[in-house]
Formats: structure tokens, C-alpha cells, sequence
């Protein structure tokens, strides 16, 4: 079960980190800052507007990198950010992802 993090800010800063690994091999790191991500969407999904444009390409990236230990997660959690988000700014949003993702 997801819950709420108590310092989403800091938990955001953790999260970018383990997804910015540089440790191909540390595919557990990139997995744990996805949760990560996944749980700031759901319960505090305007932490991650700053950095929504870093946050999806890390995702993106961790996807192609490791495959399938990391894909579904981090395609979940694309999903979540995103409907976390449209409910909000529906217009922002929707074009800071289409710009992201080409």
C-alpha cells in the first residue's frame, strides 16, 4: 500500500538521485526512486511540477535502460503523474508532457 511522504520535497531529491544512477547493475536503486515518484503523484502531485520535465525523462530513460525490472513500474508511474496532474492543470500539463516525450 502507498502512503503519503512525510517530506515530499526531500523525497523528490531522493528519488531524481536513485534514478540517476549511474550504477547500470543498481536497477533496485532506479526501482526504489520510481515507487518514490509514484507515491509524490498520488499524494503530492505538485511537488513534481518544477521538475515534471527531469522526472519524465528519467523515466523514460530508466525504461529503455533496464528493460523489463524497471518498465512496468516506471510505466505505471508515467500514468499516474499523469492523471495525478491533469486533474489540476490539464492544459500545462498535457503540453509539458507532449513536449517531453518528442
Amino acid at each position: 500500500m502507498k502512503l503519503p511522504v512525510e517530506k515530499p520535497e526531500q523525497g523528490l531529491i531522493d528519488a531524481i538521485k536513485d534514478m540517476n544512477t549511474p550504477d547500470v547493475d543498481d536497477w533496485e536503486s532506479v526501482a526504489n526512486g520510481i515507487f518514490m515518484i509514484g507515491r509524490l503523484a498520488s499524494y503530492h502531485p505538485t511537488v513534481l511540477v518544477p521538475r515534471f520535465q527531469e522526472v519524465i525523462r528519467l523515466l523514460s530513460k530508466n525504461v529503455s535502460l533496464f528493460g523489463i525490472k524497471c518498465c512496468g513500474v516506471a510505466a505505471n508511474a508515467c500514468c499516474v503523474i499523469f492523471l495525478a496532474l491533469c486533474v489540476r492543470e490539464t492544459d500545462t500539463i498535457s503540453l509539458l508532457f507532449c513536449q517531453t516525450l518528442l
